[in-house]
């Protein structure tokens, strides 16, 4: 188990700032010309993140841009944005576009402003102060009460990866509101997910799927563990009705992951993607 795993898991919330502000240290003094973090850095963020973050980037750009029709003249929101991983290959795609991210770890976003804004101006990142009791305890907002800190209609690409797979029903419902105020009529959203419906029920029952979601959340959301609630995933009746609340419509067909057959690496991703227009 890696350094910072046992840190997660074993440390008291009060002190894990600190443990990771020692652990990364030595961040700020890489060699500032690169736009690759270091691997230490990137896996805070995910398992992806540090196997190969170029490819793992340009991969995703490449699903945007033939799933979202993201263009080199839109202006993108990266919520929980991490070290970089979309934004390193778009500052070569986004040729008149414009770029905003924002993450509740410091780290990434000193990162981030350090190597990426630095060469190139139209890309902002900014630290969102959102309580989360492994990445962010001493955040002083709630997800519920975050408000995106950017106009109504001001993006045509509103970008989550591996977030929702982590919140609250609620929680969800309340960004989804947010995603739609700030994004333009017309504009895409391509947000990932773990979706329930028949299929997945039978796969899960069936002992096939990499999680067993078999722990309900309210009404709207299912858990593999009720007691630290690590990961979501929600029911596809629900969101398609919350998706129509919101005003988001669903682009379909919606994109199936390979988590429900185990990591597959011919599935599209690991997990769900909706995109939908605003």
């Amino acid at each position: 188990m890696g350094i910072m795993n046992l840190v997660a898991k074993y440390l008291p919330n009060s002190i894990k700032p600190l443990a990771r502000k020692i652990y990364y240290y030595k961040v700020e003094s890489a060699d500032k010309d690169t736009l690759i973090p270091p691997k230490r850095l990137a896996l805070l963020y995910g398992e992806d993140e540090g196997k190969d973050f170029i490819a793992v980037g340009n991969y995703i750009l490449t699903n945007l841009r033939q799933f979202a029709s993201i263009d080199s003249g839109d202006a993108v929101l990266d919520v929980g944005c991490g070290t970089g991983l979309l934004a390193v290959p778009l500052t070569t795609y986004l040729s008149n576009g414009s770029y905003e991210g924002f993450d509740t770890i410091p780290a990434g976003i000193n990162w981030c402003q350090t190597h990426i804004t630095a060469r190139f101006p139209k890309f902002h990142f900014q630290v969102a102060d959102i309580y989360h009791k492994s990445y962010n305890p001493s955040g002083k907002i709630q997800s519920l009460n975050y408000r995106f800190p950017f106009d109504d209609s001001r993006f045509d690409v509103v970008i989550l990866r591996s977030i929702f797979t982590h919140f609250r029903p609620e929680e969800m419902e309340h960004y989804l509101s947010e995603i739609s105020r700030v994004l333009k009529n017309g504009g895409r959203s391509f947000i990932t997910y773990h979706i329930i419906n028949p299929e997945t029920q039978e796969l899960m029952n069936k002992n096939r799927s990499y999680f067993n979601f078999a722990h309900k959340v309210d009404d709207n959301g299912y858990t593999t563990d009720l007691r630290s609630l690590p990961v979501f995933a929600y029911e596809e009746s629900y969101l398609r009705k919350i998706y129509q609340d919101k005003g988001l419509k669903i682009k379909e067909p919606i994109i199936y992951g390979g988590w429900r057959i185990g990591k597959d690496l011919r599935q599209f991703d690991f997990q769900d993607v909706i995109v939908a227009v605003k």
